[in-house]
């Protein structure tokens, strides 16, 4: 997939994929040491990680990269929105917009719909045959209907994020494993062929890396609905179908102040 990006060099696609791999191992290494954490803070743990994570670094290393293509550098922000409390109850965990303007080259606003679970532990902590009990649990605010059901009814570009610790041994062998990302298109297919039960093995298997997923197809392909009415529902902006948090991710062409990114932190 990744010839096909808009971003033809794979050394910007990789230094794009090492920001995303740091939150997500930090977020992972987070749930490890505290496994009996609530699924909200997991998202809060993120977005507020997305948010403030400074992309500087990053973008200083690609100063050269850019020099040699002859291109302004990209430069990436996160914008969250916490949705308060008095909203009724969210019809997903996180709209997720991608805001991609680099005039003359790719100019696109796309929108996935998220829903999270994260790995319960078993009597001995995490293992290959823990799962997420939640999965496939229905809402009963509107007739039983599965939650993906509920997701896929206004959108293919839905998905899980499934919360797991970093590494987890799976099949005799240690994995990276963290966040995975699942098309909901799966979900709703284990859950057809009745199915109870997704396991941290079924997420390595069927799900992508947070990192991989974030910048292959999510940022780099058309994973993604560009129709106003999601993307309207994924800034947090629909009363009929509310969230939880809306994430944009911003992608732009800009000249950086060489000096800031001389002398910030590592």
């Amino acid at each position: 997939m990744r010839n096909d990006c808009w971003l033809k060099s794979n050394n910007i696609q990789d230094e794009l994929e090492i920001f995303f791999r740091d939150i997500d191992k930090e977020l992972s290494s987070y749930y490890e040491e505290n496994p009996n954490v609530r699924e909200e803070h997991l998202e809060s743990r993120l977005a507020t990680l997305l948010e403030h994570k400074a992309f500087a670094p990053h973008a200083r290393r690609l100063t050269r990269e850019h020099a040699r293509l002859a291109q302004q550098p990209i430069n990436l922000s996160v914008a969250v929105r916490h949705i308060t409390h008095s909203e009724r109850q969210h019809g997903a965990d996180i709209g997720l917009v991608a805001d991609i303007d680099c005039p003359g080259e790719y100019k696109l606003t796309k929108a996935v719909l998220v829903q999270g679970k994260r790995l319960y532990p078993g009597r001995r902590g995490f293992d290959q045959d823990c799962n997420y009990p939640e999965i496939f649990k229905s809402d009963t605010s509107e007739s039983y209907r599965p939650q993906w059901s509920r997701l896929l009814n206004l959108t293919p570009a839905s998905v899980y994020f499934l919360y797991n610790p970093e590494q987890l041994l799976i099949k005799r062998t240690i994995r990276d494993l963290g966040t995975r990302v699942v098309n909901a298109r799966i979900v709703e297919g284990f859950g057809a062929a009745g199915q109870s039960i997704f396991t941290a093995t079924d997420s390595y298997e069927q799900g992508r890396s947070f990192a991989n997923w974030m910048v292959d197809e999510f940022i780099c392909c058309d994973i993604g609905d560009t129709r106003k009415d999601i993307v309207a529902i994924a800034l947090g902006e629909s009363p009929d179908f509310p969230i939880r948090r809306s994430i944009t991710v911003r992608l732009t062409r800009q000249q950086v102040d060489q000096a800031s990114l001389r002398f910030d932190s590592q």
